[in-house]
């Protein structure tokens, strides 16, 4: 898989953390597809502190912290780690995998970097536990200028939950396929997001203290910002 094909160059600087959902629905082989959309997602980027850095969880009844931002800084390592990620089973607490990666994951202490844009990437296949919590949760990420794509595998998606999980426009960062095969024909377009994505806006008021760089085109300085949408153009 060609990296310059999903349209990072290089320069992009981007904290992202896989959610990935191992509940009693996914069952282990969807489960190890889930996996193996991971590991290709890391082969469409430079990996490194000084481009993106990666970190996994997943989560059933419990969240099971694979590796954190600076755990692995090379992608051999990093996708070992991610092979080696077991199927737990279990109940679909989805809210407490989002609540796990605003209070750890995009954390200084596990590799956060303040220059870095915040992405996170939740991949589930059905309604979760606590629906109202789950909801909650991922309001507080958003509202912490975390970036959320959330990915629906399957036909037992809750459309509004789904919606609710994802950044807005819901359009740009919500994917639905039929199935754990066809996780991979989203990537090219994930990818493409995630590193060409420019002139982008957070959730509620934020007020920048300093420049902030995403990618050679995209820069923050100081402003406040009052809207609740995020855009993203040129990323097809």
């Amino acid at each position: 898989m060609a990296i310059l094909d999903h349209g990072c160059n290089g320069t992009e600087i981007a904290d992202i953390v896989f959610i990935l959902d191992a509940s009693e629905s996914v069952k282990p082989d969807n489960f190890n597809k889930t996996l193996q959309f991971v590991n290709e997602m890391i082969d469409a980027f430079f990996i490194g502190p000084t481009n993106m850095q990666i970190a996994v969880l997943t989560f059933s009844t419990n969240v099971n912290n694979i590796f954190h931002l600076n755990n692995n800084t090379n992608k051999i390592a990093m996708k070992d780690a991610v092979n080696n990620s077991t199927y737990t089973n279990g109940y679909t607490y989805t809210n407490e995998a989002i609540k796990f990666a605003r209070e750890f994951s995009f954390k200084p202490a596990n590799g956060s970097r303040p220059n870095a844009a915040k992405i996170a990437i939740i991949v589930t296949d059905g309604n979760s536990t606590n629906q109202a919590d789950t909801i909650s949760e991922a309001e507080k990420l958003q509202n912490t200028n975390v970036i959320v794509f959330a990915i629906g595998v399957g036909n037992k998606i809750h459309q509004t939950e789904l919606e609710a999980i994802a950044s807005k426009p819901y359009n740009t960062f919500m994917f639905r396929v039929d199935d754990y095969s066809n996780l991979t024909t989203i990537i090219r377009t994930l990818a493409t997001k995630i590193c060409k994505g420019r002139h982008m806006t957070f959730s509620r008021r934020t007020t920048f203290s300093r420049r902030l760089t995403f990618s050679r085109r995209t820069t923050f300085s100081r402003r406040s910002l009052d809207t609740r949408a995020i855009y993203l153009e040129n990323v097809a």
